[in-house]
C-alpha cells in the first residue's frame, strides 16, 4: 500500500459508477470516494453527459438504463469495455468509500481467487464492489 502526500495510490484500480438516475448524487459519491485516493481512472457511465461533470471523472456513454435488468446486463456483459485498469471499484449514489484508510493490499489478492463468487452480487448490491477487470471479462464471456 502506497501513500503519497496523504493520498492512497491505486494506479491499477478504476473508480466506476453506472447509472441513469440520481446522476448528481452519484457524482458526489464518486468525488467523496476520491477525496483521499488517486485512482488510475475514474469513469461515470451514463446515457447523457452531465454539464456539471468535474475534472478527473471521465464520461462514457451507454444507452439509458431503464430498469434493474438492463443495469444488471450492462454490469455483467459490457463493464469490461469501459475499464482500462486491472481492477474496478464500483460505487453508487448510496454506496461509496467512507474510510480509505482501511484499504489493504490483501483485498486485491483475495479478489484473484474469489471473484467468480462476487460476480453474482454486483447487480443487486447497493454497496461497493471491487473486482478484477480481466475476471469480469472472463466471467461475462463464459456465461
Amino acid at each position: 500500500m502506497e501513500w503519497k502526500d496523504g493520498r492512497l495510490q491505486l494506479p491499477n484500480v478504476t473508480l466506476m459508477a453506472m447509472t441513469s438516475v440520481n446522476v448528481r448524487q452519484t457524482i458526489k459519491a464518486m468525488q467523496y470516494s476520491m477525496r483521499q485516493i488517486d485512482f488510475g481512472d475514474c469513469v461515470l457511465i451514463t446515457h447523457r453527459k452531465p454539464f456539471f461533470l468535474p475534472k478527473g471523472i471521465r464520461y462514457a456513454h451507454t444507452s439509458k438504463l431503464t430498469n434493474i435488468d438492463c443495469f444488471n446486463y450492462k454490469m455483467l456483459y459490457e463493464l469490461g469495455d469501459y475499464i482500462h485498469t486491472d481492477f474496478v471499484m464500483v460505487v453508487h449514489a448510496d454506496g461509496f468509500i467512507v474510510h480509505p484508510e482501511m484499504w489493504r493490499d490483501e483485498i486485491i489478492s483475495v479478489l484473484r481467487g474469489r471473484f467468480r463468487r462476487m460476480i453474482s452480487h454486483t447487480g443487486t448490491s447497493t454497496g461497493i464492489c471491487v473486482g478484477s477487470a480481466t475476471a469480469w471479462e472472463s466471467a461475462a464471456g463464459g456465461l
